[in-house]
């Protein structure tokens, strides 16, 4: 399996109880397809460079996890229509180790 991290920017306007849900969501899929979570970091509330979608600010999100290409077809396929999602980006990061 790969190595993966994945930079989530989630509607900072949701509640803290509705952002839990959408990473509950999240590391739910990953155990779905026998991947391994490594880590979450939640790197807070932060103004956006730019509007998207209408956000000015977002809280951000990162995951560091191994799986298969269909968990990130997947990921990505489901992200995308996932409501309270501003944006996310998934990259290979073959450099990264496991983390106990």
């Amino acid at each position: 399996m790969r190595r993966y991290e994945m930079m989530m920017i989630v509607d900072s306007t949701l509640g803290e109880k509705a952002q839990e849900d959408l990473i509950a969501k999240v590391t739910d899929m990953i155990s779905k397809y026998n991947a391994e979570l490594y880590n979450i970091d939640k790197l807070g509330e932060k103004k956006l460079a730019y509007s998207i979608k209408g956000y000015d600010t977002g809280t951000y999100y990162v995951f560091f996890f191994s799986g298969s290409n269909e968990l990130i077809e997947e990921l990505k396929r489901v992200l995308k229509i996932t409501e309270g999602i501003i944006r996310f980006r998934i990259f290979r990061r073959e450099d990264l180790e496991k983390v106990e």
